[in-house]
């Protein structure tokens, strides 16, 4: 979003402008592995994929008959030695199709996926009869102990898993509840709540924007600033820049204010309330010149969907107008 900004920044008459949004996902999955764990990261992940399907099997019994049709009869599951050739081939549709899927979307983002993508990884891997020869192989692992290896290994890390799962489903509880008590307006419990989860949740950009926005309508800006400036670096996006534009402002940083709202705007300038904001920033801080600017711009905007929030917004604009007359700024 940050780059998006930028861009907008640049070009802000630009027609992209009216389809623009708040941006989470590359919509596409190996550009977005590139780009967060760089050459070396996406050259790891395309080794594990080459060097499990470099040699795909073909069943023996795939042939076509006399007629020229395919022999179905090879399809008989109840042979235990085809059972591992259908497991294979399943799953490699299954890892393609999640493939496919990432070129266009984000399935790594969708937990249901992501557990069929484990399944099926996991099912092709048992499914290989070269696997625990390749450990032996590899590592110099003797053979019989090279299938227990996983199974060592798993329960090595249970407990530890164990310990992390509790915490962060404890800490999503706190946030789900934190959520909740802000909609309903009770926003000293809100921060409690939020506070108990902080601890294990202090990287998650998406809770940070939650809990700084509940700060700032708090009045709590010192440390709406704080937990605000955290999260863009991870998750940067418009609600916590218009938070952040709110924190600044109540604590007399007008200059601060004003930026903060404009890289909230260049973010996504189809939106009318970070322009909004910025007007009444402009008018409360004695800017009458800028503050009319802004409002006439927005009046003459034409709004991506008509909603009850940016006709009120409009006829905000309109008292200040009528305000800067009534004073004699403008004629």
């Amino acid at each position: 979003m940050d780059y998006q900004a930028e861009y907008f920044r640049q070009k802000v008459a630009a027609d992209e402008s009216l389809v623009a949004g708040d941006v989470n996902y590359a919509f596409n999955e190996p550009l977005e592995l590139a780009t967060e764990y760089g050459l070396v990261g996406i050259g790891i992940i395309f080794f594990i994929f080459y060097y499990l399907f470099r040699r795909i099997p073909v069943h023996t019994h795939c042939r076509a008959n006399n007629n020229g049709l395919m022999d179905r009869s090879f399809m008989n599951l109840n042979d235990a030695n085809k059972l591992p050739f259908f497991v294979r081939h399943m799953s490699i549709a299954m890892m393609l199709s999640f493939v496919v899927f990432g070129l266009f979307s984000y399935p790594s983002e969708i937990l249901p996926v992501k557990i069929c993508f484990v399944i099926a990884f996991t099912a092709y891997v048992a499914s290989t009869k070269e696997f625990a020869g390749n450990l032996s192989f590899r590592f110099h692992i003797p053979g019989k102990l090279a299938k227990y290896v996983p199974l060592v290994t798993v329960l090595f890390l249970l407990p530890v898993g164990s310990i992390h799962i509790s915490k962060t489903r404890t800490a999503y509880i706190y946030w789900k509840s934190a959520v909740d008590l802000y909609n309903y307006g009770l926003l000293g419990k809100s921060l409690q709540a939020y506070e108990e989860a902080y601890p294990y949740l202090k990287n998650n950009g998406i809770f940070l924007s939650n809990y700084g926005k509940a700060l700032a309508r708090s009045e709590k800006f010192e440390k709406a600033i704080f937990i605000l400036k955290r999260g863009v670096n991870s998750y940067p996006n418009t609600v916590s820049y218009t938070a952040l534009g709110d924190s600044y402002k109540g604590i007399g940083k007008i200059a601060l204010a004003e930026k903060a709202y404009l890289h909230a705007w260049y973010m996504n300038p189809g939106r009318f309330y970070p322009k909004y904001l910025l007007a009444i920033l402009y008018e409360e801080s004695g800017q009458i010149e800028k503050a009319l600017d802004v409002a006439h711009e927005l009046i003459q905007k034409k709004a991506k969907i008509e909603s009850d929030a940016s006709r009120k917004i409009i006829e905000k604009m309109n008292e200040i107008i009528t305000r800067a007359k009534t004073k004699g700024t403008f004629e």
